[in-house]
């Protein structure tokens, strides 16, 4: 070791500003399946999804709904955040111009900070912290994940069951709908204390 790396006072953990954390998802009075329901978007809903302005009759779409919680934690289980009533809906249709099938994602939740918050992409701060989602057969294999690009999972100080929603559509990979069976939201990332 070099006699400057000897020199230099270094910081213990407890003295950094943030903590790394993870999302632990905690299931609603056990094991739970994503019900199936059949709809027919009215016009208005259809224009929401990005099917244009002239669609004009309902379009026909199956949907899955999955709910479920979760907390954050540091490394030591000290709790960063509650994620309540974290839902994700997953649902198919075609597109009424083309007969091309694509797959519309939301999750949404209620998130309560437990004294930290995300980066708010200053310099030394990472904006956000990464999230995704992965869709899981029935046998828990990962049959489609998505880690929403450009729209990190954000916590602020202060907040108590702030409404935060986040969506996607896919036009490519739609054959993993039907086998659906299990999700897994993840957030990594570094945590702020307020």
């Amino acid at each position: 070791m070099s006699s400057q790396a000897q020199e230099r006072p270094g910081r213990a953990v407890a003295d950094l500003p943030f903590e790394t954390g993870t999302l632990d998802m905690l299931p609603d009075k056990g094991i739970s399946f994503p019900e199936l329901q059949e709809l027919e978007l009215e016009p208005r809903i259809s224009h929401m999804l990005g099917l244009g302005q002239d669609v004009t009759h309902t379009v026909r779409a199956l949907s899955k709904t999955m709910t479920f919680q979760g907390k954050l934690f540091t490394a030591a289980h000290a709790p960063i955040a509650t994620l309540e009533n974290i839902t994700v809906t997953a649902t198919q249709a075609s597109d009424p111009h083309t007969g091309v099938p694509f797959v519309h994602v939301t999750l949404d939740y209620f998130a309560t900070s437990h004294g930290f918050r995300t980066g708010r992409g200053a310099p030394g701060e990472p904006l956000g912290a990464p999230q995704g989602l992965s869709f899981r057969n029935q046998a828990g294999g990962t049959v489609y994940s998505w880690g929403f690009p450009n729209d990190d999972f954000r916590l602020e100080c202060g907040w108590e069951r702030r409404h935060c929603f986040h969506h996607f559509y896919d036009k490519t990979f739609v054959g993993w709908f039907d086998v659906w069976e299990g999700i897994l939201h993840e957030v990594r990332g570094i945590f702020f204390r307020c």
